[in-house]
């Protein structure tokens, strides 16, 4: 009947709430953990206890217990985000700590020596995996259309980030042509798209911001190496949609909680994430970990990375001559005259006089 269907449909909505709520809070939660070795090898979550439960003289209701467990996989936003608290407390401390600092320095150049060495074994180690994903398919031309699907996807993505939302901001701010100022880019994105990251192209950025667009130095030099080191929208988008895709390739039912989830962790580790070619392959698997993926499954993604990586890390290039472009807009759209004027009290005389500023 019409009034039974809209009650399961209310049930529904307020049951997707709930759930949505749980999820939240689920982050919260692991954000601070209560055992930092337990985060490394477990993350808790909420689940729900089916329970029948009879009161004299009414039929038996089904109820649902909330309750707090415990699930195989590494707690990520935990583990960050004590590292963001130690480390800043270290960096206020000064001298007394300087030997704490001196070991984490020296811990990292061993950790990232082991890397080096494990990178050298990765394109057996990637073949393995690539193989034995591929012989676990049902159909190898259903598996390339799900790879192609995913390249239109993020690249699609990239695009209405680049062309439309970032394209239009510049617009409504500047009140300029926004494809002019890409023109203008032209170089940097190029660079970009064959370096694969976004530290090396650096320098060719200001050159670039500075001479042909003629932005203030003092916004451009304070802007794009704060934006080279935690603009990575392209990267955040791409772990996004590839950790979906990765989790319906395994027929993973995903709930909106569970996109909020996805969401948020993948905002986190993106802004963690180096300039450097590949990275966002290595911080996806904090991602998965939080909707229960498999992270073998990352190897299908090494097949496109070489597309994909350039493609985001332009994205993330010009995302920073956005960004200086509308901070020197907003720091200098008053007129010349009340920019380059300044004030100064003589000595001799004890007048003020104005002067202007040549170095604007």
């Amino acid at each position: 009947s019409p009034e039974l269907k809209s009650e399961l449909d209310a049930e529904d909505e307020v049951k997707a709430s709930a759930h949505l709520l749980d999820t939240f809070l689920d982050l919260v939660r692991n954000a601070f953990p209560e055992n930092l070795v337990e985060a490394c090898v477990e993350q808790g979550y909420t689940s729900y206890e089916k329970k029948n439960v009879s009161i004299r003289g009414e039929p038996a209701k089904e109820i649902s217990k909330r309750n707090w467990s415990r699930r195989n996989g590494t707690n990520s936003l935990g583990l960050i985000v004590f590292c963001v608290v130690f480390g800043g407390a270290l960096g206020t401390l000064g001298k007394p700590v300087e030997i704490l600092k001196q070991f984490f320095a020296a811990l990292d150049v061993v950790i990232m020596k082991l890397v080096f060495l494990v990178m050298w074994m990765t394109p057996v180690g990637v073949m393995s995996l690539l193989c034995a994903r591929i012989l676990s398919v049902g159909s190898i031309v259903a598996l390339f259309h799900q790879m192609a699907l995913l390249v239109a996807t993020v690249l699609s993505g990239l695009a209405v980030e680049l062309f439309v939302v970032e394209c239009l901001l510049y617009f409504l701010v500047t009140r300029k042509n926004p494809f002019k100022f890409l023109g203008e880019l032209a170089y940097v994105g190029l660079c970009a798209f064959v370096t694969a990251a976004s530290a090396p192209v650096m320098p060719l950025t200001l050159k670039c911001l500075e001479e042909n667009c003629g932005l203030d130095k003092r916004v451009t030099r304070f802007v794009v190496p704060v934006g080279v080191t935690v603009n990575m929208n392209g990267t955040a988008l791409f772990i996004t949609v590839c950790s979906i895709f990765i989790a319906q390739l395994n027929d993973i039912a995903i709930s909106s909680g569970d996109y909020f989830a996805v969401l948020i962790t993948a905002t986190a580790v993106s802004v963690a994430a180096t300039s450097v070619p590949s990275a966002a392959l290595f911080l996806m698997v904090m991602t998965l970990s939080v909707i229960g993926a498999p992270v073998s499954d990352v190897s299908l993604l090494f097949t496109v990375e070489w597309l994909l990586d350039r493609a985001r890390t332009t994205n993330n290039c010009l995302g920073d001559c956005f960004t200086s472009a509308l901070v020197d807009h907003i720091c200098f759209r008053k007129k010349p005259s009340e920019l380059n004027e300044v004030v100064v009290v003589t000595n001799d005389e004890g007048a003020a006089e104005k002067l202007r500023d040549s170095t604007l």
